[in-house]
């Protein structure tokens, strides 16, 4: 199955309706017009190959691959971009993406890219290693809450219960419960619990400054995320960020 990530209507729906994908053996799963909607579905059905976009508003393609890769989904990213970008070819080769395809994709091109995944894939089923859709990073916690975790991660300035139980198609309520049951956390825990590993990531390999890094997992007010910073890893960011840098 493929799945196919463009913000533009008419080069998503055009790929998917018009390119003879049926010839190679591929079925179109799915047409999603951005990240944090691909990755709710990642986590609801089993995708084989995905045709993304790289330059899309909030999440881009590298960071879309990034949390697919973190959480080990068994799935095949070919990006496609208008720009010949050294910098996103090499970040492509980092993440193990397949291929990087300039727009306008020709027909050849395509053709070539996925019948040689397709074959790849057969050979992998030959060999018993089709995998299943991925366990969690935690053993004792389910796929609903690393949807929850990606979906957070996707969108960590704006990502809040609302957002994320609309993404999955549950009421806010609901999702609550679900969390609670599956692995005893809150939202809001789940979600402090992702801000705080990504703050702390770039507190240690950026030199970005501490209202910076909170603005970036979602605080705006410094004090707000320098308290949280210290409640979740017991010291300041600032001495968190000076320590790491020594």
């Amino acid at each position: 199955d493929l799945l196919i990530i463009d913000d533009e209507y008419e080069i998503r729906n055009g790929i998917a309706r018009y390119f003879p994908w049926k010839n190679l053996g591929i079925r179109v799963a799915a047409v999603c017009e951005g990240g944090a909607e691909a990755l709710a579905l990642l986590g609801k059905r089993k995708i084989d190959l995905i045709l993304c976009d790289i330059k899309m508003p909030g999440m881009d393609g590298i960071r879309f691959a990034e949390i697919v890769r973190e959480y080990s989904y068994p799935c095949e990213i070919v990006f496609l971009s208008a720009y010949k970008d050294f910098e996103y070819a090499r970040k492509a080769i980092e993440l193990g993406v397949k291929n990087y395809i300039i727009k306008p994709a020709g027909y050849e091109e395509l053709q070539a890219t996925f019948s040689r995944l397709v074959e790849e894939l057969d050979r992998e089923r030959e060999g018993g290693r089709d995998a299943p859709l991925p366990a969690p990073p935690e053993a004792s916690e389910g796929s609903l809450t690393d949807q929850v975790r990606m979906l957070v991660s996707a969108d960590m300035r704006n990502a809040s219960l609302t957002s994320v139980s609309d993404s999955l198609e549950l009421s806010p309520n609901y999702l609550s419960s679900l969390l609670n049951q599956e692995c005893g956390k809150t939202f809001c825990a789940i979600a402090m619990e992702v801000r705080m590993k990504e703050a702390a990531a770039l507190l240690k390999n950026s030199h970005l400054r501490v209202y910076e890094v909170g603005e970036s997992v979602g605080y705006v007010n410094v004090k707000s995320f320098t308290r949280a910073f210290r409640q979740y890893f017991g010291i300041p960011p600032r001495e968190y960020g000076a320590s790491a840098h020594e």
